[in-house]
């Protein structure tokens, strides 16, 4: 679980949409954000090197957290539908609709 000091509102926000959309995977969190700050664990570019140990899905999942987070993933919008698998798919979408219904109104 994250404990972090004095997060914004919006950053709260996004990251119940990233765990709307990773299903509420601690490791995946974990693998992404900083334990203690509302930020990434790493750079991008890091953490784009350390994913290589996940599976492509797992990466393509990843890497729209980290879209969602501050478009660090450059992830492109073919990759939706081409490396989820239909529940994975799903969770995306209701992920992005959190979004829109949350913080762009």
């Amino acid at each position: 679980m994250l404990k972090w000091k004095e997060p914004s509102n919006d950053d709260l926000k996004r990251l119940k949409a990233i765990s709307i959309l990773l299903d509420d995977d601690e490791r995946f969190i974990h693998f992404l954000f900083h334990p203690r700050k509302s930020q990434l664990a790493s750079s991008p570019e890091t953490l784009k090197k350390e994913m290589k140990c996940f599976s492509s899905g797992e990466q393509t999942l990843l890497l729209i957290a980290m879209d969602i987070w501050g478009t660090y993933g450059g992830i492109h919008f073919d990759d939706l539908y081409t490396n989820l698998d239909p529940n994975t798919f799903k969770s995306c979408i209701n992920s992005l609709a959190y979004i829109k219904r949350h913080l762009y109104r």
